[in-house]
């Protein structure tokens, strides 16, 4: 990606080129091309079994890259050594939907989210705002 304001090249933070996904010994993605850049904020959404979550877990190297290539935050997905996924895994962050972060509060995940980057207010409502709040429970 090319930035014309100060005419540099950003590298992308994630980056698929062909890249064949599995879970387990399946494989649920084929031919995956993918950029992901500094400031983007990427949902991954599809029905159950479509593979996201595999998607999430070959980007933070909990499973193996086989096929294609693929590159996180400087370290090539391919091969890479089990001494290096925790130092990759503090590059990057990952929030999976079922970890209830705010067990005490009614929240929908995309007005949280569109809250804390604080991002297109036009499409935060107020009943969004007040979600927020704790339960009455």
């Amino acid at each position: 990606m090319e930035n014309i304001e100060n005419n540099t090249v950003t590298e992308p933070v994630i980056s698929f080129r062909n890249a064949e996904i599995m879970n387990g010994e399946t494989s649920v993605i084929y031919d995956l091309d993918m950029d992901v850049y500094p400031g983007d904020f990427v949902y991954i959404v599809g029905k159950v079994g479509t593979g996201k979550t595999s998607i999430i877990r070959t980007i933070i190297a909990e499973n193996p890259l086989t096929k294609g290539k693929g590159t996180v935050c400087g370290y090539e997905l391919n091969g890479i050594k089990d001494k290096d996924i925790p130092y990759l895994r503090r590059k990057i962050g990952v929030v999976f939907q079922d970890f209830q972060l705010l067990m005490d509060r009614s929240v929908e995940a995309v007005s949280y989210i569109l809250l804390t980057l604080q991002t297109n207010r036009e499409v935060v409502s107020y009943t969004d705002l007040t979600v927020l709040t704790k339960s009455k429970e």
